[in-house]
């Protein structure tokens, strides 16, 4: 019987002969499993695909180097810097980026210079996430100056996660003493937050003058990183700010100073308030810091008729996982309307435990809505319930094509060698969308035979997605906007 590194490389064999093939699209699946399974020996093998006919083959091929890392390429990645398709370049220099060579900065410092493309510029700037031990300050200080806010907006972002480099520092308050945008200015001021000197508490001062909330709120959280002693007397009178983001910075403050029983009137004030989006600061304020003494609160907040506070409220509930609230939802379940089942059901996959798997399967079994049916076995391939196989197993033939797909998704991350054939069987669905999640969790347990099937389904949308959304480069979604 093969080990598991004979399996690999077995696989890995396959995909790079793959390589060679005349569909596009299998090429693209091939590269999608060589960044699972290689590393830097496949780069033979890669290297004429950086020029490959189909776009997103090319994409994925660049993306590839970046992921496993492939230094030996780095000359033919440089040479595409100069492509003339914007996507291509963009692409490049992330992948250069995540090299995390001294060579690799040089040369996107280079293409900084000469770059015409607001968007490949911000791309290149984010890139320097991953040299920050080949600082480029020359690139950093002329970007302060770029005309594109997209560029500045990424470059405060860069120099708050390089503190507390002073060169870093001094780019940054040249930054905000020259910025007129007030969304790069509020972006700015959080991320001198994060050098926490005493010394720059005036420019947080100076910015809770503004008349835009987000500049008092993030002045007022990067205040969070002084002592407290130094910033109470100030923030206090915050508490009374029109903007609930302000007001809720302000109580998180106290909260982390220990002064929760102080600040409990001001919170209940936020989660009894008429403002939705006051109740949605209080219900992250009770979740971040897990007050477990507004549970009962929070379990009604569940039925609010606003969407995003019935949505911070369960992800609050499961922050403070108290031993109550698992109860408490069942409770609320029995009696609360379809709008509410919803978020109930979400926050009993934040708060569930082991010990909670036999009331989920029960209340899976009886459930009728076809949407609580599938969330639930999300819940369940969550907590890796093993046993729920059986049940997932006969509902891969509900009308409904949510419940398949969860029934299916919950078989393949639990149980996807021993249930090959049913994933297999899952390739005829008659969803589109089942057959090509099947087919993807087949590649990834290593079975080439969806190999076919998805390269069949898979359209030019779904290839840019999977680049997109692939590990840390998924920002690129904010770039690849423009397919030409």
């Amino acid at each position: 019987m093969e080990n598991q590194d004979e399996v690999r490389s077995r696989i890995l064999k396959q995909f790079l002969f793959a390589l060679k093939d005349v569909n596009p699209n299998l090429r693209f699946l091939a590269l999608e499993g060589i960044q699972y399974l290689a590393g830097e020996a496949c780069s033979e093998e890669i290297a004429p695909i950086l020029n490959d006919n189909d776009r997103f083959v090319k994409w994925k091929a660049i993306q590839t180097c970046g992921i496993l890392k492939i230094t030996k390429l780095f000359n033919e990645l440089s040479k595409l810097l100069h492509s003339s398709d914007m996507n291509t370049r963009a692409y490049t220099a992330l992948s250069l980026g995540h090299l995390g060579t001294a060579d690799a900065g040089t040369k996107l410092s280079e293409a900084f210079v000469r770059e015409t493309s607001p968007k490949v510029r911000q791309t290149i700037i984010r890139s320097f996430t991953y040299l920050k031990e080949h600082p480029q300050w020359e690139t950093l200080a002329k970007a302060s100056r770029d005309n594109d806010l997209g560029v500045r907006l990424d470059l405060a972002k860069l120099l708050g996660e390089m503190a507390p480099e002073q060169n870093a520092l001094d780019i940054l308050l040249n930054l905000l003493e020259q910025e007129s945008n007030n969304h790069v200015f509020a972006t700015a001021i959080l991320a001198l937050g994060r050098f926490n000197r005493a010394a720059l508490i005036g420019y947080f001062q100076h910015s809770l003058l503004h008349q835009e909330p987000r500049i008092r709120a993030n002045a007022i959280e990067a205040m969070s990183n002084l002592p407290f002693e130094c910033i109470e007397a100030g923030i206090r009178p915050y508490l009374n700010d029109p903007s609930n983001r302000v007001k809720a910075n302000v109580i998180s403050i106290f909260f982390q100073n220990n002064q929760i029983n102080e600040m409990m009137t001001e919170l209940n004030g936020l989660l009894f308030s008429d403002s939705r989006w006051e109740r949605a600061s209080g219900a992250w304020l009770a979740g971040k810091f897990k007050v477990a003494s507004v549970t009962e609160k929070l379990i009604d907040l569940l039925a609010d008729p606003e969407g995003v506070v019935a949505e911070r409220t369960a992800w609050a509930l499961g922050c403070i996982r108290s031993v109550k609230t698992f109860p408490a939802l069942l409770e609320a379940y029995k009696k609360a309307n379809q709008w509410a089942l919803v978020h109930i059901v979400k926050a009993m996959g934040e708060t569930a435990s082991q010990n909670e798997i036999p009331a989920l399967v029960f209340l899976l079994e009886k459930e009728k809505n076809p949407l609580l049916k599938s969330s639930f076995l999300e819940i369940l391939a969550k907590l890796k319930v093993t046993d729920s196989i059986n049940t997932a197993l006969k509902m891969r033939s509900d009308l409904d094509a949510r419940v398949r797909t969860a029934a299916y998704m919950l078989i393949g991350k639990l149980a996807p060698v021993q249930h090959s054939e049913t994933l297999f069987e899952g390739l005829k669905d008659t969803s589109v969308k089942i057959r090509a999640i099947c087919a993807d969790l087949m590649i990834k347990a290593g079975d080439l035979r969806a190999l076919k099937t998805l390269s069949s389904i898979l359209k030019d949308p779904d290839k840019l997605q999977r680049i997109q959304s692939y590990m840390t480069l998924k920002e690129l979604a904010l770039i690849t906007s423009d397919n030409g």
